[in-house]
């Protein structure tokens, strides 16, 4: 992790757990999101659906995020959005975008579950 650190300095990790206040949160930290580019972890099961929907979820990170299911299992990622209890929004741009690229990221962890 020390290498992955000083290649890639500045990535952060945001952790967004507020019981459906998740999308006012992202909404507040507009300009540090844009600014930093940090890789989100975002609640979103059945307590936070009755209060935003994955399109508002969507429309609020834009282009910049693609957003995929943590599986609770086992940790990786993959498409399957209809039974989440988190998901991880990936930057498709700043650090986390070059690290994606690099060996130290594996993509094939994005897997679909079906």
């Amino acid at each position: 992790m020390a290498s992955v650190k000083s290649r890639y300095p500045g990535l952060l990790i945001f952790l967004l757990d507020i019981e459906g206040g998740e999308l006012e949160a992202l909404r507040g930290a507009r300009s540090t999101i844009s600014a930093h580019w940090p890789l989100l972890i975002i609640e979103y099961n059945a307590t936070t659906r009755r209060v935003f929907s994955m399109n508002e979820l969507r429309a609020e990170l834009g282009d910049h995020y693609s957003i995929h299911r943590m599986r609770s299992s086992d940790g990786f990622l993959d498409d399957e959005l209809e039974s989440t209890w988190n998901v991880v929004a990936l930057p498709n741009v700043g650090p986390w975008s070059e690290l994606k690229r690099s060996e130290f990221f594996r993509i094939d962890a994005i897997q679909s579950a079906k």
